[in-house]
């Protein structure tokens, strides 16, 4: 299995982050825990049982949490794609995705 953070650009001025490998409704649990315990937002909400979804919000912005059985989970950014706003959004998806890996025993977060 290939583990990757996948940074997209979408045409809406969208910027997606897929976790690639950590395909399943579980890991979403484990990011919504990453997101609670380690990035620490003001706010984070989430629901469903099978497809789920939820968001976070810290420092001003927005980000959409997503988990989609036939796509895998990924973070969502619709805010003002600033240099600043995005450095922020993608030191989120890259801890979240350090953390995964950590868990998975694939790496040792260094």
């Amino acid at each position: 299995m290939k583990f990757e953070l996948i940074e997209t650009s979408q045409k809406n001025n969208e910027i997606t982050y897929d976790f690639n490998g950590f395909d399943d409704c579980d890991h979403f649990l484990k990011i919504i825990k990453i997101i609670k315990d380690i990035i620490k937002p003001s706010r984070c909400k989430y629901s469903g049982l099978t497809d789920m979804d939820g968001y976070f919000e810290k420092d001003g912005l927005h980000v959409d949490t997503e988990y989609n059985s036939m796509i895998g989970n990924y973070l969502i950014f619709k805010g003002e794609n600033t240099e600043a706003n995005l450095k922020k959004v993608r030191e989120w998806a890259k801890i979240i995705y350090d953390n995964l890996m950590f868990d998975a025993g694939v790496n040792d977060k260094t």
